[in-house]
């Protein structure tokens, strides 16, 4: 596999792709997120998890995950574990959308977004309906449609970096996390413990958004 891109360039690709009302839908009441924000934010923190992923797996003796984590990166291509991360990230609060048919509204987006990295339409539709079946699993973590390989690498992978993007500090983010499933299951069978450090300066993430946003209400 080749290098894998950035997520800032996944994030400029996100914002370029969203009709207005759709960007600035709020997606989070309690700590003020648009759905741009929030899903690019749930999108990014998925795909640097993902990385932290791939690392623990390629590194354990466990046959089984690596051969789950091969799976799935069959099965994503032409994108990669990372890249099918984020966007399964981006699209997970997809009912959240300010547009009537949300479903279809989703899948559009989706589709624009995967071309954009080199899909072609039928590679494109298989894709999309994996993301919507993990975008419909990451709140409960269950799923009737999806394989323990993208329930335990995918699925929970999403729900904590839902998780952490919707926390409104650290201590609601340990808090959440010490009896979470997805979080748990990650670290006992993928070997993932996650550790947190408070810092005062804001994310680079944070300012290429909030630069955008002020051009566009300027």
């Amino acid at each position: 596999m080749g290098s894998v891109p950035s997520p800032l360039g996944l994030v400029e690709e996100l914002y370029e792709e969203l009709e207005p009302l759709v960007l600035f839908a709020k997606a989070k009441e309690a700590t003020w997120q648009t759905f741009f924000h929030h899903s690019a934010s749930v999108g990014s923190c998925a795909y640097r998890i993902g990385v932290a992923v791939r690392e623990a797996v390629e590194g354990s003796k466990s046959a089984m995950l690596r051969s789950s984590l091969r799976k799935i990166e069959e099965e994503v291509k032409p994108l990669s574990y990372e890249e099918f991360l984020f966007f399964s990230g981006v699209i997970h609060d997809y009912v959240k959308m300010s547009v009537e048919e949300k479903t279809e509204a989703a899948r559009k987006l989706l589709l624009k977004l995967l071309k954009s990295r080199g899909a072609s339409s039928d590679e494109a539709r298989p894709l999309i309906d994996l993301m919507l079946h993990v975008a419909n699993a990451t709140e409960s973590l269950s799923s009737t449609v999806l394989d323990e390989a993208y329930r335990n690498l995918v699925v929970c992978v999403v729900h904590v970096a839902d998780i952490l993007m919707g926390a409104r500090g650290v201590d609601e983010a340990v808090a959440a996390l010490a009896t979470d499933r997805a979080a748990l299951l990650l670290e006992e069978e993928v070997g993932i413990k996650f550790g947190f450090v408070k810092v005062t300066v804001p994310s680079l993430l944070q300012a290429i958004i909030s630069e955008k946003v002020v051009r566009v209400l300027e």
